[in-house]
């Protein structure tokens, strides 16, 4: 797994880091911005890709074409941040997830649930089935 601790500026290409993880531990003050379209840019590095998965598409568009800022109370609303953690929490909160992880299940379980949920991001139901059976 590949766990973002945001807990501060999160911007540009750590905004993509962060949307890149498998899972977002975020802190209340957090502060994003996808900061593309101010530079003149694209949405770089897969952003394009991930973020209307994550948020869906109108909510992605909104973030991409303002660059506006929003905190980590607002990405959890917008289903950006996977747990909402308070100010000087969110490392640790990650570290005791990911030790949580390593006691109690199977990394080989793991690995394979993270390769059907990407893979089958591509696929329909039917498909999707027929592999997990």
């Amino acid at each position: 797994p590949v766990i973002a601790a945001v807990n501060g500026p999160c911007a540009g290409l750590g905004f993509c880091f962060a949307v890149l993880s498998d899972l977002r531990f975020v802190e209340r003050q957090a502060k994003f911005t996808t900061a593309f379209a101010g530079r003149g840019l694209v949405a770089e590095h897969g952003v394009s890709w991930v973020l209307p998965r994550l948020i869906g598409s109108s909510r992605a568009l909104d973030l991409l074409w303002s660059a506006r800022k929003f905190d980590g109370v607002e990405a959890e609303r917008l289903g950006l941040a996977d747990r909402l953690c308070e100010t000087g929490t969110a490392l640790e909160m990650a570290r005791d997830y990911i030790r949580d992880l390593a006691r109690s299940v199977s990394p080989a379980s793991i690995m394979v649930m993270k390769q059907q949920v990407y893979r089958h991001l591509m696929m329909t139901l039917g498909p999707a089935m027929e592999e997990t059976n």
